[in-house]
């Protein structure tokens, strides 16, 4: 703002004339005797004729002040309120008895003053405004909080001497923006005493520089809590092995989340027992293993793991944990292991798989260190149940692998009789295809038919398996051979792959190739086609289908008024040749009512007869039946082409899409 020059507003001359025209206000002290010119009495309300009467024109507060500058004859100005506006005020020195003055109404400039203060105050995002010496000119209510320190500490501060601990890396982002003019956007981690996330869009200005920056700690805790529980998840799910997979768990979670822990887990007849536990402190861990081996039988039911047994929810203990839990022992070895420990807060997870407790996680705090947050709750809640689906797997997988070893065994001895090795093989197809499941907006029907051989049973399958993300899996597929080896590779690959798409949010070209690492891991030898398709309904009355194919024939689709066609995409390598070879998804959106017809090669291989017009015979079949109702498709699809003259396995899956709703079908 230019200063106008009291000293040269004389009623004789014309600057006082143009500084009047210009708004503003003049005014000359000859003693006590008060001349104020045209402009400065309507800027004061009045024409006051004595300093006395002047000064009664001001707000007290600032009549005091211009008092006080009256009293010396050096220059000096202020701002005043008078007659509802603000004033700037100039006084020059006093020479011979008189001095000048001049008004000038500044009430616009204190009213938008006023009003980007009540912004920056009302802001959730904390706001700093430095001068060029880095000393703090303003700041905010929420820059106070965050910063921890009040206006009367910061202003006029250099933010260096203040935050000493500042790392030299942020300090030449800061100096940078000042350099080059341009805002520089940065998250940093402020240390003690802050201990603060923040998120900081440093701003020039014409003489300084701007700070605006968000608290994030909250959002960084809980992107790390994320990122530590999708760890756990994927080091657990690298082993099979149950005790493994638990110390692990054990482990990880120490010290980020908790100084120790337990991993308890479920037995047969209902009880509990700590399989694995860990301390941040080495000289520790055995005091926590000596407490977990003799804990459970001096618990009685008041203690918060029987609560976290009982409810299947996360307990929290946020204080006075030792009190607490020694409440609820009755052995006094127990008791002296528990006070060495010196717990102070808890977390009790429940690890719970498709609705079975499997165990209980349970995260120990000293006294040092704050209670668990909720964020942290919800974290550990999820990481409980991504560990039980784990350990879960561990279980299925010891099932499978004594399962399939029954089966060895059982096929040595079926093969001294043929006669027998033929009804039982028989049967255990029959008890390894899926009853098809009753599921809103899907119309399902299956067929399957063995080969006319008397040991011919193998390894077709078809199956229809509902996922946790409320889509579908749809699979067809054929495992090489035609006796009881073949049925039982067949169950080991349909379980797996049942096992993996029900945990695995993945496309189904990622399955094929979880199900190949599987395969060469575990020493399964076979060789199979199949297709699996993952289907989900869409709120626009469409389908979408994402779809991967092994060496399998092509499905057939029927879109309402449309003729029948194969679905077109990249057939890849057969399972259990190469875990390393690439495999590749295709995707269809289709409209409801549309039929889709999954089969095995024994549906168009026959022999002497051309492939491509099999093909033909296929969608022309397809075509003749695509009116009728699901389970005359397939009927009269399998009739036209096959008839009474199999000579392979047959397995045939129809879907037809309708609007979500009731489930059709035979599960319905």
């Amino acid at each position: 703002m230019t200063h106008p020059d009291p000293s040269s507003a004389n009623d004789s001359t014309p600057v006082r004339f143009a500084l009047d025209a210009a708004g503003v206000g003049t005014l000359t002290l000859r003693g006590d005797v008060v001349d104020v010119g045209p402009v400065a009495a309507q800027l004061l309300g009045g024409a006051p004729a004595s300093i006395e009467a002047l000064l009664g024109c001001l707000h007290p507060a600032d009549a005091r002040i211009v008092h006080k500058i009256l009293t010396k004859s050096e220059p000096g100005d202020t701002q005043v309120r008078a007659s509802r506006r603000w004033l700037h005020l100039w006084l020059s020195a006093e020479q011979d008895e008189t001095r000048h003055g001049a008004l000038l109404d500044i009430s616009r400039m204190k009213a938008e003053q006023a009003s980007v203060w009540r912004v920056l105050e009302s802001m959730s995002t904390a706001y700093v405004a430095l001068d060029e010496e880095w000393r703090y000119r303003y700041v905010n209510a929420e820059a106070e909080r965050i910063l921890r320190r009040s206006r009367e500490e910061l202003l006029g501060k250099v933010m260096w001497d203040l935050f000493p601990a500042i790392p030299e890396l942020r300090r030449v982002r800061y100096e940078r923006a000042l350099s080059t003019g341009k805002p520089v956007v940065f998250e940093s981690y402020y240390p003690a005493p802050l201990n603060t996330w923040l998120e900081i869009r440093a701003i020039p200005t014409d003489d300084g520089l701007s700070l605006y920056f968000l608290d994030i700690t909250a959002r960084r805790r809980n992107q790390e809590l994320l990122e530590l529980s999708a760890e756990i998840a994927d080091q657990m799910s690298a082993t099979l092995d149950t005790e493994q997979a638990v110390r692990s768990l054990a482990e990880a979670v120490v010290p980020r989340l908790a100084d120790w822990s337990i991993v308890t887990l479920t037995e047969p007849g209902g009880g509990l027992r700590d399989l694995a536990s860990w301390h941040v402190d080495p000289a520790m861990r055995s005091t926590v293993a000596r407490y977990t081996a003799i804990r459970y039988p001096a618990l009685d039911e008041r203690a918060p793991i029987w609560r976290a047994f009982r409810s299947g929810a996360p307990v929290v203990v946020d204080r006075d944990l030792l009190a607490v839990v020694t409440a609820s022992l009755h052995d006094e070895t127990a008791k002296a292991l528990l006070r060495a420990l010196a717990p102070e807060a808890s977390l009790i997870a429940p690890m719970v798989a498709h609705g079975r407790m499997l165990g209980i996680l349970n995260l120990v705090r000293g006294a040092d260190r704050r209670s668990f947050t909720g964020e942290e709750v919800g974290v550990v809640r999820t990481m409980a149940h991504r560990a039980a689906l784990a350990l879960d797997n561990a279980r299925l997988y010891a099932e499978q692998r004594a399962f399939a070893d029954r089966l060895a065994d059982a096929n040595e001895r079926l093969q001294r009789s043929a006669e027998y090795d033929r009804s039982v093989a028989h049967a255990l197809q029959a008890a390894m295809l899926p009853t098809l499941p009753a599921l809103p907006g899907f119309e399902l029907a299956a067929r399957y038919r063995t080969a006319t051989g008397l040991e011919q049973v193998g390894g077709d399958w078809y199956d229809a398996l509902p996922l946790p993300t409320g889509a579908t899996a749809l699979v067809i597929g054929d495992v090489e051979g035609h006796d009881i080896a073949a049925a039982t590779r067949m169950g080991q690959l349909r379980n797996l792959l049942r096992a993996f798409a029900w945990d695995h949010d993945e496309p189904p070209a990622a399955l094929f190739c979880r199900l190949d690492r599987a395969l060469r891991q575990l020493g399964i030898d076979a060789l199979a086609t199949a297709v699996l398709a993952v289907v989900s309904h869409s709120a626009d009355d469409t389908v979408r289908m994402r779809w991967a194919s092994a060496g399998h024939p092509a499905p057939v689709v029927v879109v309402p008024g449309a003729d029948p066609r194969f679905l077109a995409g990249r057939n890849d390598l057969l399972l259990g040749v190469d875990p390393n070879r690439p495999r590749s998804d295709q995707e269809e959106i289709l409209p409801h009512g549309t039929t889709l017809l999954l089969y095995t090669d024994g549906l168009i291989e026959a022999k002497g007869t051309d492939p491509s017009a099999r093909n033909t015979e296929l969608l022309a079949a397809v075509r003749r039946h695509a009116a009728a109702p699901l389970e005359d498709v397939v009927d009269g699809v399998l009739a036209d082409l096959v008839g009474d003259q199999r000579q392979d396995d047959v397995a045939l899956l129809g879907v037809r899409f309708s609007v979500t709703g009731e489930p059709q079908g035979p599960g319905a």
